[in-house]
């Protein structure tokens, strides 16, 4: 296997990271392109009898100057020069990830922020809806941290022509943090007296996502959780929910 990543233009670095992994979802293969504008090329021998691959590349940007390419056993798996996120299959004994018949694909990405010191961990739920009630049909929790890829691809399959609806919730993190606030909770404005004071404050965290089925996009979205408001002067959770299907 050679992966050949062309860094071009000004940027130098794209901060994206790919990885391949078997059919048993085991990691055979992972890398981040150097800090340069160049061609960097990454290697790896793998089986090619019975064997089945996911080649997965994703960041928080979607550049107009770079560019991969795949190759496998001497020959070309796929090329291209767009993409936010990008997962291929390649090998001889690949098989459709859902019924195609029966069943539609849903697919999920997403890439987190890779220089957070702290663990912590998005929760979310895909689950099939009707006029009158829901299923919960697949749900999990992705964390993120110190030590653990910020590319994360998640599939699911449901019934084909259903509706669904897709819920990911921010993290609840929070970090203690010295602030001015009013002596007297009764006053506010310029004539209160402030101090300083230790209060628990929500980190927010940033990530950029994709969920789609079918190949349609239903989200490709940056996400800071929570978002703070300056205007209310408070975070919102923001939590997420996004509707597929007709």
């Amino acid at each position: 296997l050679q992966v050949k990543y062309n860094i071009t233009g000004n940027y130098g670095y794209s901060g994206d990271s790919f990885r391949v992994e078997d059919k048993d979802g085991n990691i055979v293969l992972q890398g981040d392109p150097e800090y340069s504008s160049s061609i960097n090329k990454t290697y790896g021998c793998l089986p090619k009898d019975n064997a089945c691959y996911t080649f997965l590349i994703g960041g928080q940007h979607q550049w107009d100057d770079v560019s991969y390419a795949l190759f496998f056993d001497g020959k070309l798996v796929h090329r291209s020069d767009s993409w936010l996120f990008d997962s291929v299959q390649f090998g001889d004994s690949c098989k459709p990830r859902c019924n195609q018949e029966y069943e539609s694909l849903v697919e999920f990405f997403m890439f987190g922020d890779r220089y957070t010191k702290f663990e912590y961990e998005y929760e979310w739920d895909l689950s099939v809806v009707n006029s009158s009630s829901s299923a919960s049909v697949s749900s999990g929790v992705v964390p993120q941290g110190p030590g653990i890829s910020p590319l994360v691809h998640k599939i699911m399959c449901i019934p084909k022509g259903s509706c669904s609806s897709f819920f990911i919730a921010a993290p609840n993190v929070t970090r203690e943090v010295v602030r001015l606030v009013p002596e007297d909770d009764s006053q506010e404005g310029p004539n209160a007296t402030y101090v300083n004071a230790t209060v628990n404050e929500r980190v927010s965290l940033y990530a950029v996502y994709n969920l789609a089925m079918d190949d349609i996009t239903y989200r490709k979205v940056e996400w800071w959780s929570p978002k703070y408001s300056y205007v209310l002067g408070r975070s919102d959770d923001n939590d997420q929910t996004t509707n597929m299907g007709s």
